[in-house]
């Protein structure tokens, strides 16, 4: 599995384990787990020992740190430009 690919799968496993936590609140629900995950990512990057390895099962991926760099820098650029299509853009914004 590359590393855009591990991450991929970590967010999914994190979107809907996120869901399955926060569908229980009464009323609407409206997150963005793409937002939590990313924010969540850029703070595993900081972390060491039980903390690092309690924030790489949360978020379902666990890579070195380059490649996890390298995994969520190719997630963004596919965020920002889907497929290669120049007239569709979305900015993300995420910033710690």
């Amino acid at each position: 599995m590359n590393d855009l690919d591990a991450v991929i799968d970590g967010s999914g496993r994190f979107a809907l384990d996120l869901h399955q936590q926060l569908r229980t609140q009464a009323g609407n629900l409206f997150y963005s787990p793409a937002s939590i995950f990313a924010a969540l990512m850029m703070t595993s990057a900081g972390a060491a020992g039980n903390t690092a390895a309690e924030m790489a099962g949360t978020l379902g991926v666990d890579l070195p740190g380059e490649q996890l760099h390298r995994g969520m820098h190719t997630l963004h650029c596919l965020w920002n430009t889907p497929d290669g299509e120049p007239d569709l853009r979305l900015n993300v914004a995420n910033r710690l």
